[in-house]
């Protein structure tokens, strides 16, 4: 959620499609960008696999999230660039080179722009983007020529925080809840969604080995059973792995010694 809701942050008044920029909108393609008549962009996160898990360490697998972006037109239209008026007619080269072009804005803005707060967030967010397929669409309907893509970036993703951890003022997520509320992106409207997300994080941390067995997904008796976790006089602290003492003499000897001709 806070990996997409940047991502369409990132984009607001940094491409061709000006603020024409929807969170999850499932209007068809085709209907959307003839509704718009402009250029348009839609931001979707689409598959989210965990792979790598050993055992139940579910937190602490390699996340494969599919950022999706949807944009196009569907007209001829007027773009502003840099303070010049651009008109675009609606032929196939002119509106084909506008996506070509909207392509390029949007990695630009969500990837590489240093002056963007949630194009930062964004990067802190993702450890690698892994792969960027981009399939092209395009032809024409009822009369009407209209040109689209969709770009998704395939991302490897930092861990989501599992229960009982408390995130640091400088996590991430802290700092989307921290942008979202500033007043001047309230135009953007992420205010309700960053008290959600606020709501939902931990507000207590849990003892380090209860984090621990969150982490890794253990059982109780898993996690007693590495030694870290508390003795059962309650102390909260845990203790050590260590080694049993000996139930008997170790000097006891039970077998008389091998004479050299025993073999």
């Amino acid at each position: 959620m806070v990996s997409r809701m940047c991502a369409v942050a990132a984009l607001m008044d940094r491409t061709f499609a000006e603020k024409r920029v929807y969170d999850s909108d499932n209007t068809p393609l085709l209907d959307a960008i003839q509704n718009e008549r402009k250029p348009y962009i839609t931001v979707f996160t689409d598959n989210d696999t965990t792979e790598g898990i050993f055992g139940r360490d579910i937190y602490c697998g390699d996340h494969r999230m599919s950022v999706v972006f949807e944009f196009g037109i569907a007209s001829a239209a007027t773009v502003k660039n840099k303070g010049t008026v651009l008109n675009i007619p609606q032929t196939d080269q002119a509106m084909e080179a506008l996506v070509d072009i909207l392509e390029s804005q949007i990695v630009a803005a969500v990837v590489s722009d240093p002056t963007s707060p949630f194009g930062e967030v964004f990067r802190q967010l993702v450890n690698k983007i892994i792969r960027t397929p981009s399939v092209r669409g395009g032809s024409h309907d009822r009369g009407t020529r209209w040109a689209a893509r969709q770009l998704t970036l395939i991302c490897d993703t930092i861990a989501a925080p599992a229960p009982g951890v408390v995130l640091d003022d400088d996590h991430p997520i802290r700092q989307f809840i921290a942008f979202a509320r500033r007043d001047e992106f309230a135009a953007l409207g992420m205010k309700e969604a960053a008290d959600l997300v606020e709501r939902v994080l931990n507000e207590t941390a849990s003892p380090d080995w209860r984090q621990q067995q969150a982490w890794l997904g253990l059982t109780e008796a898993g996690i007693r059973g590495t030694g870290v976790a508390p003795m059962p006089d309650g102390d909260e602290a845990g203790h050590p792995l260590t080694l049993a003492e000996p139930a008997f003499d170790a000097d006891l000897t039970f077998f008389p010694p091998l004479e050299p001709d025993d073999g």
